[in-house]
């Protein structure tokens, strides 16, 4: 994960152990296109985790969830955006 705001941190302390490794890999499958091989699906995502989709799926209609998953990406999105645009 990239370097925490303290804004993440006390997100992510609200989340259990799978919950943020969920977040993690929810990130990292964003910085695919659709139909990348590389792109991880919910499924495969669920089944690293030992859990199953819909699991998943109520976790990301949770405030807590949402708002750390939303936090992770844009922490994620400041590390990438200078590297795309050549800074």
């Amino acid at each position: 994960m990239v370097a925490i705001t303290r804004k993440l941190d006390k997100l992510l302390e609200q989340l259990t152990d799978q919950q943020k490794q969920a977040i993690d890999m929810l990130v990292e499958r964003e910085e695919y296109a659709k139909g990348d091989p590389d792109r991880k699906s919910l499924d495969q995502i669920a089944e690293e985790l030992d859990t199953v989709r819909k699991t998943i799926y109520n976790w990301r209609n949770t405030p807590v969830f949402q708002e750390a998953l939303a936090e992770a990406s844009r922490e994620r999105l400041a590390v990438l955006a200078p590297k795309a645009y050549g800074a």
